[in-house]
């Protein structure tokens, strides 16, 4: 796989993680995050490690937030050669 599928799976990523959210889709979450995913906002309102975790942390903000509409914009990519 060279970096033009990279590229496009990545895009692919963050499309799917924009309608799992907007749905509040929870079974789609667990698709969407690692074992080990840590997930956290610069402000610290979300920090979250594991993807059992995570799941929850975003059940509770739905629980208190309205609904979302996320969109993409660019999504500017760099991969760095492996040393």
């Amino acid at each position: 796989m060279g970096r033009a599928d990279d590229r496009a799976e990545i895009g692919e990523l963050v499309a799917r993680y924009c309608l799992v959210m907007d749905d509040r889709d929870m079974t789609g979450m667990t698709e969407l995050f690692t074992p080990d995913a840590i997930v956290r906002s610069s402000d610290g309102v979300m920090h979250a490690s594991g993807l059992t975790a995570a799941v929850a942390m975003f059940r509770g903000r739905f629980a208190v937030l309205g609904p979302s509409n996320h969109f993409t914009h660019d999504r500017p990519m760099r991969f760095e050669d492996a040393a």
